[in-house]
C-alpha cells in the first residue's frame, strides 16, 4: 500500500485563497508597519475575517476546527508576504479552548478568533529560560483570587497582548509539579510591560513583564495545578495540534521565497 501525502483538492484551493489574500493585502502594507515599528492590527483583523486566527479553535468560539495540515498551509503562505503569522495564538488559544473555564473560553476566544485581541505565553524568566522548572513566579491563593508575583521575560507581544497564559508557582516544594497555568488580562493593575529592541521584525513587541502582587479573578486553568509543568507543556504542544511542526513552517517558507 502506498501513501500518498499529496495535498487534496480542497487543501490546494485553500492555500491559493490564502496566497492571493497574502499578497493583495498583507505584502503591499507589512513593511509600512515594520518601519514604524507597530503591530499591524488591520491587517490581523483580515486575518480575522478570514477565518485564519481561529483555523484550529471550536466553531463555537469562532474557530474552523481545522486539522494541523490545514493550519501549516496558511502558516506557510502568511509567511512568504512576512505577516505575522497566528502560531502564537494558535497554541495559547488552544490551550484555553482545551483547558480553561467555559467562562474563559467564552471571553477570550471570539475576539480571538476575530483577530481583535492577541494572547500570549509567559513561561520563560530572567532565571529560568530553558529550564523552565526553575521559575520563581508565585501564585498564592488569597480567598477566591491568586495573587501572582514575578516577571516573565524574553516572551513575544508582551505589549500587543491582551493577556498572557502565565505559568507560576503554586507548590514551590513540589519542584516542576507544583506549577500552574493562569489567564492573566494585561490591563489591570500590578503588571508592568516592556520591550527589547531587537534587530529584525520589528512590527511586534519581545520583552517582558512584570507582575507585583497582581490579583487575578479570572481564574486557574482547572487542570494545571495538579499536573505540573511538564504536563501543562505537553498540553500547549497538543493544543497547537502538534506545535514544533507548525512552528517552522514560517522559516521554511520565507528561506523558499515566494512559489
Amino acid at each position: 500500500m502506498t501513501l500518498d501525502f499529496a495535498f487534496s483538492e480542497e487543501q490546494e484551493l485553500f492555500r491559493k485563497t490564502v496566497r492571493d489574500f497574502a499578497k493583495n493585502e498583507i505584502a503591499p502594507k507589512i513593511h509600512a508597519f515594520e518601519k514604524k515599528g507597530e503591530y499591524p492590527w488591520e491587517l490581523q483583523r483580515k486575518m480575522g475575517e478570514m477565518g485564519l486566527i481561529g483555523l484550529p479553535l471550536p466553531r463555537q468560539y469562532g474557530g474552523q476546527e481545522a486539522d494541523a495540515v490545514t493550519a501549516g498551509i496558511a502558516i506557510e503562505e502568511l509567511a512568504k508576504q512576512e505577516a505575522p503569522t497566528p502560531v502564537l495564538q494558535y497554541a495559547a488559544g488552544g490551550f484555553v479552548a482545551l483547558f480553561g473555564q467555559e467562562s474563559l473560553k467564552s471571553k477570550w476566544l471570539p475576539p480571538l478568533s476575530r483577530g481583535e485581541i492577541l494572547i500570549g505565553i509567559g513561561s520563560t524568566e530572567p532565571h529560568a529560560g530553558s529550564d523552565a522548572a526553575a521559575m520563581r513566579t508565585s501564585a498564592v491563593k488569597r480567598g477566591e483570587a491568586y495573587v501572582l508575583n514575578g516577571e516573565k521575560q524574553m516572551v513575544t507581544i508582551p505589549m500587543e497582548a491582551s493577556a498572557f497564559v502565565v505559568f507560576a508557582k503554586t507548590q514551590a516544594e513540589a519542584g516542576a509539579h507544583g506549577i500552574s497555568a493562569f489567564l492573566v488580562p494585561m490591563e489591570s493593575p500590578g503588571i508592568n510591560r516592556y520591550r527589547f529592541p531587537i534587530m529584525g521584525p520589528r512590527a511586534f513587541s519581545f520583552g517582558g513583564f512584570v507582575m507585583k502582587g497582581r490579583s487575578n479573578p479570572e481564574g486557574e486553568f482547572a487542570r494545571g495545578q495538579k499536573r505540573g509543568l511538564l504536563r501543562a507543556h505537553e498540553d500547549i504542544r497538543f493544543a497547537s495540534h502538534t506545535n514544533s511542526p507548525l512552528l517552522h513552517r514560517p522559516c521554511r517558507s520565507v528561506a523558499q521565497g515566494d512559489n
